[in-house]
């Protein structure tokens, strides 16, 4: 009996550690259209693309599962969303060059707007991406006590787009996703973290 209660706690304390919901179950949103087009760093168009893109890259992004998950804890954000923001900014990064993205404005794995933020930590530590994180899910928290009554995937698709863009004025609830060099970088984050969330490839991250 002992071991089975043992067990138990154990699977329940595995399950609590991946599924993080103070700002909504990103299981429960809607797989947005992702349309044709000018598809930039995608390898072909659409959801599919999306997803094997991902897929193709989980072993690059797996290096930072510890950093994730300290820092998904502690913000009591799902760790794939973190992850999915991770590949999308920075290519889990692969895209940058001593911790900064080509024209030196934006640093770590996350990307963070060093005009409006001074940053802290290693490119690649928890430190630095629970500031990104932080300042996520502050766009995040500030759109949702402006405009009560949405849901929590309008919420992110704006705190997403404002962290991107580093307009925090932009927090005004658009209903479609306006960020990226094409327009849909909130929809592709939305799309890698249910790929990453379904796939379960951060559960396990510490």
């Amino acid at each position: 009996m002992l071991v089975a209660l043992l067990v138990l706690s154990l699977a329940a304390s595995i399950e609590s550690s991946s599924s993080y919901g103070c700002y909504g179950d990103i299981t429960t949103f809607d797989t947005p259209e992702i349309t044709c087009g000018n598809v930039g760093y995608t390898i072909s168009c659409g959801v599919p693309a999306v997803e094997q893109t991902v897929e193709i890259n989980v072993s690059t992004l797996r290096r930072y599962r510890t950093q994730i998950g300290n820092a998904a804890r502690k913000l009591c954000v799902d760790p794939a969303i973190l992850g999915a923001m991770i590949f999308l900014e920075s290519g889990a990064g692969t895209r940058l060059l001593n911790g900064w993205n080509r024209e030196r404005t934006r640093y770590g794995l996350m990307q963070i707007y060093s005009r409006n933020y001074p940053v802290v930590g290693a490119w690649d530590s928890t430190e630095n991406l629970l500031q990104g994180g932080t300042i996520l899910t502050t766009y995040v928290t500030t759109l949702r006590n402006r405009r009560p009554g949405l849901t929590w995937q309008q919420y992110w698709r704006d705190g997403i787009c404002a962290y991107q863009a580093g307009v925090p004025s932009n927090l005004i609830y658009h209903g479609r996703d306006f960020c990226g060099t094409y327009g849909r970088f909130a929809d592709e984050v939305f799309v890698a973290a249910k790929y990453l969330k379904r796939a379960r490839i951060l559960d396990s991250c510490c």
